[in-house]
């Protein structure tokens, strides 16, 4: 769905955002030998029409990033290092494997500064606090439901 959309790519635009921040003190406290493009952010995401609308590079760039690589995700080799795959929404069923996902590495853009460009689509429409109780009520009806449930099997 379009909100499912607009709500990862929120998530993933303060993600490099915090990265960015965090990268960018690393390497100004790194010394003199260290290289700009040293500082890398990994992030996997299925090769599917509904993660591509998530415009990861864009995203990216606007946080002082770069592309660097981009390549089929090899999950035996993540796995060892204690990789698992998660859903986006666990609750709508389990986390596909990692067959189809593309494995994409950022770097900080040395010709780029650092402010974090705006992007008009993030802006939000509904506070988060609307978000979260919408959440809230949606499990609400969930207990009430099952409450019903267990009141009519008690008859």
């Amino acid at each position: 769905m379009d909100k499912d959309v607009k709500i990862n790519r929120r998530m993933l635009f303060k993600f490099f955002t915090q990265s960015q921040i965090l990268l960018s003190l690393s390497y100004e406290n790194s010394g003199s030998n260290a290289n700009m493009e040293d500082f890398k952010v990994f992030v996997s995401l299925r090769k599917t029409p509904f993660y591509e609308k998530f415009g990861i590079q864009e995203l990216a760039e606007a946080n002082g990033f770069k592309l660097t690589e981009r390549a089929r995700f090899d999950g035996e080799r993540w796995s060892a290092l204690g990789y698992r795959p998660q859903r986006t929404n666990p609750a709508q069923r389990e986390a596909p494997g990692w067959e189809n996902a593309e494995l994409f590495v950022f770097s900080l853009d040395s010709e780029q500064g650092f402010e974090p460009e705006e992007i008009e689509e993030l802006e939000e429409s509904e506070p988060e606090e609307e978000e979260e109780e919408e959440v809230d009520r949606k499990k609400g009806r969930k207990e009430d439901e099952k409450t019903v449930r267990k009141g009519t099997c008690a008859c």
